[in-house]
């Protein structure tokens, strides 16, 4: 049996993203594209789960994200994400 506890189910067609604290209320959050692109956050509880999902973007497919690390040093997880068309890669 696995030794964690379930946090959610039906995560077919979602890429996830650990994401830092997005919401700014000091619990890890996740961010997910779906196969169509559209960009989702799950804002975390705090206790290992998670609030319904917020579509917060969409227009994200075809490209490759990389989330949670404060590139900038400004305190703030940020976003990197790669075209992979042209393999230019945006912050």
């Amino acid at each position: 049996m696995f030794p964690h506890p379930r946090v959610g189910y039906e995560w077919n067609g979602f890429d996830l993203y650990a994401a830092g604290d997005v919401t700014f209320n000091g619990k890890a959050d996740i961010l997910s594209i779906n196969n169509w692109g559209d960009l989702y956050l799950y804002a975390g509880k705090g206790d290992g789960t998670f609030f319904k999902k917020m579509q917060i973007g969409s227009g994200w497919n075809g490209y490759k994200m990389s989330a949670g690390a404060d590139i900038n040093g400004d305190g703030v997880a940020d976003i990197v994400s790669q075209d992979l068309k042209d393999r230019h890669l945006y912050f």
